[in-house]
């Protein structure tokens, strides 16, 4: 057997957990997948995998493989788009990173339209709100929403911001009143997005007078915004959305955005990738794309 391809599917089954999943990913048998992976194991002469009926698991000496896996089908990888850029093609695995709530409602347009466009890129896509790990994800790109960057080696390039609104369904409203200054939202039940960097329970507003910070309260949690804007059409509350979520809602008037003349800090996105010599063409066309895509649909 040819040890780079049984080392693609050893690094595919430890991924995915599973020698089942990893065959349908490669499009082979479970068998072939688990003759692999042995033939790996004996031309090494060491186990790489604890196999049970529930779980798979690395052994001390998988874990070594693994990790210089990477290394080496990255390599191979870069060799065979050297080779390819030769030849005018961009082509390739391309594994990029989102947020959930932008990636089903606006990206998911635009990684189509890349599809379409270069059709020898297999893309892979991850939506999660997460910090995820380029190397052990083995992320290309990841765009990400935030105010700011902490400083690291990755590289950042601020393609787009995205206006913030508080908003709440005329139902609630009529209920329970609308907030004339920030400080009113204390007496109303905010809704809040969370997930593991940021809080929400306080919200900063600003306008020609200064910036205000109001201490929130509520029933509601969710790590999607796309959640928090349905709590927000029953009524529950009030919330602050990303303008992409509820423009369409606005227009309807099934949302009312309120507390007009204060603005809340923008977020910026953000494309990022590892500092890298060489950089594949497909992440370069990738790159150019997805910049004037956004550009050109600024609806962000």
């Amino acid at each position: 057997m040819d040890t780079l391809t049984c080392m693609r599917t050893f690094v595919r089954v430890v991924d995915m957990q599973s020698f089942s999943k990893a065959a349908r990913e490669g499009a082979c048998s479970a068998s072939l997948v688990s003759k692999q992976v042995s033939w790996l194991e004996g031309r090494l002469g060491a186990k790489l995998l604890n196999r049970s009926t529930r779980r798979l698991s690395l052994t001390e000496t998988g874990e070594a493989y693994y990790s210089q896996s990477l290394k080496v089908l990255c390599e191979a990888e870069v060799s065979e788009n050297i080779v390819a850029e030769m030849h005018g093609e961009a082509q390739g695995r391309l594994r990029i990173t989102c947020p959930s709530g932008l990636g089903i409602t606006v990206l998911n347009q635009a990684f189509a339209q890349f599809s379409l466009k270069y059709p020898k890129i297999t893309l892979e896509t991850r939506l999660t709100d997460e910090i995820v790990d380029f190397t052990e994800g083995q992320i290309d790109f990841a765009l990400r929403l935030a105010p700011a960057l902490p400083d690291s080696s990755l590289i950042a390039t601020h393609i787009s911001s995205m206006q913030l609104n508080i908003c709440a369904a005329p139902s609630y409203l009529a209920k329970h009143g609308t907030p004339k200054i920030p400080n009113d939202l204390k007496d109303h039940n905010c809704l809040r997005y969370v997930h593991n960097r940021t809080g929400s329970d306080i919200w900063h507003m600003k306008n020609r007078h200064g910036t205000q910070s109001v201490s929130v309260t509520g029933n509601y949690r969710a790590n999607n915004p796309i959640f928090v804007k349905a709590a927000v059409l029953q009524g529950l509350g009030i919330a602050i959305l990303p303008c992409y979520t509820h423009k369409d809602e606005v227009a309807n008037n099934q949302i009312q955005i309120i507390l007009p003349d204060y603005e809340i800090e923008n977020l910026k996105l953000f494309l990022i990738r590892q500092h890298r010599d060489y950089m594949p063409l497909k992440m370069k066309v990738f790159s150019a794309f997805i910049k004037d895509w956004i550009r050109e649909h600024a609806t962000l």
